[in-house]
Formats: C-alpha cells, sequence, structure tokens
C-alpha cells in the first residue's frame, strides 16, 4: 500500500487521506469523500447517503508514475505488491521487444547489430529514437529491451 497523503482529524489522530493498494486483482486508489465523516473523526455526518470513502480502479502504469516520481513510496509496497508490478512489467516489455521486431522487420539481436554498425555514422541515441518513435515507447524502454 501507498499512502499519498494523510490529514489530521479533529482527536489528532493522523488519518490516510488518499491511499492506492492491490486487493489481489486490481490496483485501487481509495480518497477521503466526506471530510466531515465521523467515522473518519472529522465531524459529525453519518453518511448515510453517500461514502466516507471513494474507492476507484486505477493502472499499473499510474502506480508505476507514483513511484517514479517518489522513489521512496517503493518502500511502503508488500511483497505481493512488487510481484504484482514486476511481472506486469515484464509482460509490457514483452510486448514492446515484439513491437519492435514487428516494426523493424527483424528480431532483437539483428537490430543490435545494425545499431551497432550504424552508430559509426550517426549517433546511438538518434537512432534509438527513430525505433522509439516507430512503436510509441520511450527511448530508456528501447535501450532496456536491446540492453544497450
Amino acid at each position: 500500500m501507498i499512502v499519498l497523503s494523510t490529514i489530521t482529524n479533529q482527536y489528532g489522530e493522523e488519518i490516510e487521506e488518499r491511499k492506492i493498494y492491490f486487493d489481489g486483482e486490481f490496483w485501487k486508489e481509495e480518497s477521503i469523500n466526506c471530510y466531515s465523516s465521523s467515522d473518519l473523526g472529522l465531524g459529525t455526518c453519518r453518511c448515510i447517503n453517500h461514502p466516507a470513502i471513494r474507492e476507484e480502479i486505477v493502472s499499473r502504469d499510474y502506480v508505476l508514475s507514483i513511484i517514479k516520481q517518489n522513489p521512496e513510496k517503493a518502500n511502503e509496497l508488500t511483497p505481493a505488491e512488487i510481484e504484482d508490478l514486476k511481472l506486469y512489467q515484464d509482460s509490457k516489455l514483452y510486448k514492446l521487444k515484439c513491437k519492435i521486431e514487428e516494426a523493424n522487420y527483424k528480431t532483437i539481436e539483428e537490430i543490435k547489430r545494425s545499431i551497432e554498425v550504424a552508430s559509426k555514422l550517426i549517433p546511438k541515441e538518434e537512432l534509438l529514437k527513430n525505433i522509439a518513435d516507430k512503436v510509441g515507447a520511450s527511448v530508456e524502454e528501447v535501450a532496456k529491451i536491446l540492453a544497450l
């Protein structure tokens, strides 16, 4: 679970205002919906006609973007959450690898050899950017797949 923000309720307790967690199937973001909720110690509202907390499913890419912006948040993840994100990244990289091969009509090994030769004439970063643009990926992702 990653706690994105906390607030102090009327009893002086620090409570989670926004958090992201993996429920075993989906990543979800929970946030306070009623800032007067008595259940949360924020006021007198009993939240009969509305939920005290709002929950929505979020993408794994969203979770990874939060970790990229705040690397220390990775320390808050459980082993199951880390494993889910690793599996997702591995499958995403595999799909991107296939996309690179299809776009260039070559295997990854052939592309690597072509880049090695061409980089004597054209900067490697420019060659990687060209491939990245073809497949709609970042230069870093392409470099990672090509192990360059």
